[in-house]
C-alpha cells in the first residue's frame, strides 16, 4: 500500500521533465507515510542537448534500519558526472535508527576523476 505520483511536463518541444514520488509500506491506499519514500526528477532536453536526473530515498524500517540516499547524474556535450551521495552529503544507514552504528558512503565519477568513501561509526 502507498502513494505514487507521476508528472510529465513538456516545454516548447525541446525539454521534457519527469517528476515522480513514491511511498512504500504506507498505512493504507494513497497515504504518504511510507516506510520507504522516494522522489525523482528527470530532465531530457534537445536544445541544448542534455540529460539530468536527481533522486532521493529515505527509509525507516520499523525502527530497525533507517537511512537516506541520493543520486545526481548529468550528461551534456561537454561534461558528465554521476554522484551517489557526495563528500558533503553522504548516503547514511543507521542500525536500530540510532547513532550507535552508522554507515556512510559516497561515490563520485566524472570526466576526469573517480572518488569514493566508506565510513562507519560505532558509539558505545
Amino acid at each position: 500500500m502507498g502513494y505514487t505520483n507521476l508528472k510529465i511536463l513538456v516545454g516548447e518541444g525541446s525539454t521534457t521533465i519527469l517528476l515522480s514520488e513514491l511511498h512504500l509500506f504506507a498505512s493504507g491506499y494513497n497515504k504518504t507515510d511510507g516506510k520507504i519514500k522516494g522522489e525523482a526528477t528527470i530532465i531530457v532536453s534537445t536544445k541544448p542537448t542534455l540529460f539530468s536526473t536527481e533522486a532521493s530515498v529515505e527509509m525507516n524500517l520499523w525502527g530497525a534500519l533507517c537511512g537516506n540516499a541520493n543520486l545526481l547524474a548529468y550528461i551534456d556535450d561537454k561534461q558528465w558526472f554521476v554522484k551517489v551521495g557526495s563528500k558533503e552529503n553522504s548516503n547514511i544507514v543507521k542500525v536500530l535508527c540510532s547513532n550507535v552504528y552508522t554507515y556512510k558512503n559516497y561515490l563520485e565519477i566524472n570526466t576526469t576523476i573517480a572518488s569514493m568513501g566508506i565510513f562507519y561509526d560505532f558509539d558505545t
